[in-house]
């Protein structure tokens, strides 16, 4: 398992994980998403997401923090 920032491709994995046990409402998993959206956009946003993998099985977890 490693921490990593995110990729790109990270976006869909992590979209599948905000609804995947219906913990978060529509409007959180947009707002969710808006902010890896931003953070792919742009890297050198005051905010960071970082990502946790265990490849090749993909993300596992994710954090937006800053």
């Amino acid at each position: 398992m490693r921490v990593r920032r995110l990729e790109r491709r990270d976006r869909d994995p992590i979209a599948a994980l905000l609804v995947s046990d219906g913990t978060f409402n529509a409007e959180e998993v947009d707002v969710a998403l808006e902010l890896v959206d931003s953070a792919i956009e742009r890297p050198d946003a005051d905010y960071a997401v970082l990502v946790c993998d265990d490849e090749p099985g993909g993300v596992l977890a994710y954090i937006c923090y800053g």
